[in-house]
């Protein structure tokens, strides 16, 4: 085959071949290789808006979006001035969209793309990602239409699948979600679809199905730069194990008491925890063997290194193994005593409260309550209102107070020390809180709390549905779950513990 690459190839060819090539890669997804190949041709002066756009397509698949923008930038400066065709006018209306909604203005790129989609209904990819942008705009049932329009027309494209199972599980239908992703799996078995659908298996009290999947969750989230050798179906009993809680402290919280089963049934172990939490689980769990930092040698002397939470697919493959839980979480009692001298002076109930959780803009914004939508702080309650959120943003305590009349007491660093935080919370009569690591601590300790689930909420916030007198989680007895807002419920309880 020639290489129109060469030095003897005209410059139009040696364009054409680097479009060619820079495609391919692109279709191919070797990102980082077409970057560093557009990069290299742009330097030989082998440049056009096609490559550009084969570069903002890599950077937007990296999640990159600032690298896309900047390079969108460029390409408009360049060649606006040579005349772009309608086909890429209209490529560059689909990137700039895609990269609106995600660092900028969502309604005006959902504006542009489906202006774009009016023009070209017979494209598919325009269409599709008409489709991400009615989900970034929560309009899922709508996404859900012209998604199956495009797996009609393209049965094999397992992205549009895997898309319609995303909708459903926003939307809280796990039946059709599961359906959706074991189709999507059928097209493209990826790490992404594996670890959603686990998702959905798990809320949905399909455990032992859901923790299988769930071990795809290293790879999706990035964290298999540890290679650990426990797989679904692999004894632990009678071994020497290694575990490793790169979990956030709410998950290693949740999934504490499996340390203890851990120390029973092993032949000898190590657990490398995060240091906030290592003094907790040694007061927890008489016999733990706790390192702060994973030693590359020491592990590697264990029959199985596996996560914490890969320990759930052992022990908790039923509804009934969760639900048997009982509160396991003590505090030092030095900290408890120092919190109670702290809040002696207080005559009224103490009402601890989370207002933000999750990770990522997405996840924050489904999984919070801003504090300004408290109206339960106005209800005029005999109350000392106590800030338990990690980092509180005085913007919004400052707001509330004003609003509603109130002086939600605020303690700084709270959430650096966990040993400070639980004893804090052990001294409190009630948790109201958002999804966050406050109710997995409430519920550890066994204290009354509130959670202001989402709609749907996560995973981990199921209902023990024998429970037909109140909404109680799954993994926690004392812990009871509200919609948000739902401040009338918060009232009664308050008004209950009076």
């Amino acid at each position: 085959m020639r290489d129109w690459t060469g030095d003897e190839a005209s410059m139009e060819d040696r364009i054409k071949a680097a479009e060619q090539i820079s495609c391919r890669l692109v279709n191919s997804r070797e990102f980082e290789k077409c970057i560093a190949f557009v990069q290299s041709s742009i330097k030989d002066s082998v440049d056009s808006f096609t490559i550009r756009m084969n570069e903002v397509a890599c950077y937007i698949n990296r999640q990159n979006w600032l690298d896309a923008v900047r390079t969108l930038d460029d390409a408009h400066e360049k060649y606006n001035s040579h005349g772009l065709t309608e086909s890429q006018q209209h490529l560059s209306i689909m990137y700039y969209s895609l990269v609106e909604q995600e660092i900028g203005d969502v309604d005006k790129a959902e504006k542009a793309l489906r202006e774009l989609a009016l023009l070209k209904k017979e494209d598919e990819i325009v269409q599709f990602n008409y489709s991400l942008s009615l989900i970034k705009k929560k309009k899922y049932r709508e996404a859900i239409d012209r998604l199956l329009e495009i797996v009609i027309k393209r049965p094999e494209w397992g992205a549009a699948y895997f898309s319609v199972a995303n909708c459903y599980q926003n939307l809280g239908l796990d039946g059709e979600a599961i359906f959706w992703y074991k189709q999507a799996l059928k097209k493209n078995d990826a790490h992404n679809v594996r670890l959603n659908l686990s998702l959905s298996l798990l809320r949905s009290g399909r455990f032992e199905e859901g923790w299988r999947e769930f071990e795809n969750r290293p790879r999706t989230w990035n964290l298999d730069w540890l290679r650990c050798n426990w797989h679904p179906g692999d004894e632990i009993r009678g071994k020497s194990v290694a575990i490793i809680t790169d979990e956030g402290i709410g998950d290693a919280i949740m999934f504490m008491p499996l340390l203890a089963k851990v120390v029973k049934d092993s032949l000898r172990h190590v657990v490398y925890a995060d240091k906030r939490l290592a003094s907790v689980f040694k007061r927890c769990i008489p016999g733990l063997i706790i390192e702060t930092r994973v030693n590359d040698n020491r592990y590697k002397e264990y029959d199985v290194f596996m996560r914490l939470a890969s320990l759930a697919g052992v022990y908790y493959t039923t509804k009934e193994d969760i639900a048997q839980r009982s509160s396991y979480l003590t505090c030092d009692e030095v900290e408890k005593k120092k919190w109670a001298r702290k809040l002696a002076n207080s005559k009224c109930l103490r009402v601890g409260i989370g207002w933000r959780g999750g990770v990522g803009r997405d996840a924050i914004e489904k999984r919070s309550v801003p504090l300004i939508e408290w109206k339960i702080l106005g209800k005029g309650l005999n109350v000392e209102w106590i800030s338990l959120q990690h980092r509180p943003d005085r913007d919004q305590i400052n707001a509330a107070n004003s609003c509603y009349n109130v002086d939600i007491k605020v303690f700084e660093k709270l959430g650096e020390d966990i040993e400070e935080l639980t004893a804090l919370i052990e001294n409190l009569d009630l948790i109201i809180t958002c999804e966050q690591t406050v109710a997995h601590i409430a519920g550890a300790l066994g204290k009354e709390c509130l959670v202001l689930a989402a709609s749907p909420p996560g995973w981990r916030y199921i209902e023990d549905l024998d429970i037909a007198t109140h909404r109680r989680m799954l993994w926690y007895k004392s812990v009871t779950l509200i919609r948000q807002n739902d401040w009338a419920i918060c009232e009664k309880k308050i008004k209950a513990l009076q």
